[in-house]
C-alpha cells in the first residue's frame, strides 16, 4: 500500500511538472513571436519613413497581444 501511495503521489507531481513546464514553453513562444512582431513593425515604420520616434517605439514594444 505505502508503494501505491508513493506512485500516486510520483505520478501526480510528474503531471504537475510537465503541464508547468507546457505552459512556460507556450509562453515563451508567444512572448517571442510577440517580440518578432514589434521589431516588424519598428523596422517597416523605419523603412518607409526614416527614424522612428522613441515615444511611439516604446508604445510598439509595450504592446502585450499580437491580436492588438
Amino acid at each position: 500500500m505505502e508503494r501505491e501511495i508513493r506512485t500516486f503521489w510520483d505520478d501526480i507531481r510528474e503531471e504537475a511538472l510537465r503541464e508547468g513546464l507546457q505552459r512556460g514553453l507556450e509562453q515563451s513562444l508567444r512572448q517571442g513571436l510577440i517580440l518578432d512582431a514589434q521589431e516588424m513593425v519598428l523596422e517597416a515604420l523605419e523603412e518607409r519613413f526614416g527614424k522612428v520616434e522613441k515615444e511611439l517605439s516604446e508604445q510598439i514594444k509595450s504592446i502585450e497581444d499580437r491580436a492588438f
